[in-house]
């Protein structure tokens, strides 16, 4: 059964876990079995990703996993299994949202997206980051029984009574945030004879931002700059003049 759970962190976020059923599973696994191979999975320098000056003055990554974009992997995203089961989360302008209080969820009315997918084996990680959209949404999955420690999702830059707000990854599990909020996925581990066998963390990334002119979803290269993140500034929020980060 889905189950809905709306949180304030300081932020808002939507925690939706169980939203796909038997049929849809299947259909994904088939998708993300297919995708993660080694000949279509890119380094993530060629996926976009968040960047950080070195100690030497030069620009580094500050993820450590593979990935695809979907409009590189399909002419036609929509051929995706994902994709189609996904669009029943916007139906009725995004109505299994509204029920959060947050005036940010009131209101939101993204159609468009760019999608990602990852995959994040023994070590892998990504540092502290903002994303270039509106909203960040995040569906996770795994093969059960798990076999790796980390990949839950930090929020650095705000604190509850029980310290840095962390969500613990789970199989069958997405979120939704302002892209503006730096969030950073734990290392990975796994023992040695569980890796290379896709018993990592499987990850689809959907970037959200209003429609525009271009309609659908659009090309990543729209999103990639050579300018490092603000990793170690005041995150800039996408939430009521009343959240202050810590």
């Amino acid at each position: 059964m889905t189950h809905v759970q709306n949180l304030d962190y300081g932020f808002p976020l939507v925690v939706i876990d169980n939203f796909y059923n038997e049929q849809d599973m299947e259909e994904i696994w088939d998708e993300l079995n297919f995708l993660c191979h080694p000949r279509k999975m890119k380094r993530p320098e060629d996926t976009g990703g968040a960047r950080e000056v070195d100690s030497d003055g030069s620009m580094k990554q500050k993820k450590s996993n593979k990935g695809i974009f979907l409009s590189d992997a399909y002419t036609n995203q929509f051929i995706s299994n994902i994709v189609p089961c996904t669009e029943r989360l916007f139906e009725n302008k995004f109505a299994i949202f509204k029920n959060h209080p947050s005036w940010w969820f009131q209101n939101i009315n993204l159609p468009s997206s760019t999608v990602l997918f990852s995959y994040y084996e023994n070590g892998d990680f990504y540092k502290a980051h903002s994303d270039e959209f509106v909203a960040t949404m995040l569906v996770w999955f795994y093969k059960e029984p798990k076999k790796f420690e980390g990949g839950d999702l930090e929020f650095p830059d705000y604190e509850t009574a029980d310290g840095i707000p962390k969500v613990e990854v789970r199989n069958n599990r997405i979120l939704i945030f302002p892209s503006t909020i730096r969030h950073a996925v734990t290392p990975i581990s796994m023992k040695e004879e569980d890796v290379g066998k896709k018993l990592g963390r499987f990850c689809m990334t959907f970037g959200l931002f209003p429609m525009s002119d271009r309609e659908s979803m659009v090309s990543p290269s729209d999103f990639l700059t050579d300018t490092p993140s603000d990793s170690d500034s005041e995150p800039k929020l996408y939430t009521p003049p009343i959240i202050t980060p810590k």
